[in-house]
């Protein structure tokens, strides 16, 4: 995660959220309390540095547009709003989204009966060129060494 945070931070990568604040909120409640424990500071401190200091691009989002309605169709339920406002920013501003949310995101409940939902979303015509969807794993094997 340090090589990975270090790379982005070293090519001053900006954090795409939406403008409603969803995607902060997920960090501050979710993201941030997993990591304040680790053992490990300088992942920490590059956590820490990553959602409160690199520069934000802040993305308008519609529940109603056809990429959201694309979007859930393949991501649906009331639970995993947040997920498709993820997909959305990326996938609006031709970004790539590093998230290890498998069941949600990545690959879906039904994985191994199904394609994986990010193939899924990756086949849609609405996004924008660019935008892409790894794990973190995936995303760190992609950084130079």
């Amino acid at each position: 995660v340090s090589k990975l945070l270090q790379y982005l931070q070293d090519r001053r990568v900006a954090l795409i959220v939406d403008e409603r604040g969803f995607i902060e909120n997920e960090y501050t409640d979710h993201i941030e309390p997993k990591f304040r424990g680790t053992s490990d500071e300088t992942v920490r401190f590059l956590l820490l540095y990553w959602f409160y200091n690199v520069p934000r691009i802040k993305i308008r989002t519609s529940n109603r547009d056809r990429l959201m309605t694309e979007i859930a169709r393949i991501i649906p339920g009331r639970n995993q709003n947040v997920d498709r406002i993820f997909v959305y920013v990326a996938f609006e501003n031709g970004s790539l989204l590093i998230s290890n949310d498998e069941q949600h995101i990545v690959f879906g409940p039904n994985h191994a009966r199904s394609p994986a939902r990010r193939d899924r979303l990756l086949t849609r015509e609405v996004r924008r060129r660019g935008a892409d969807i790894l794990t973190s794993r995936e995303a760190h094997a992609k950084v130079p060494s």
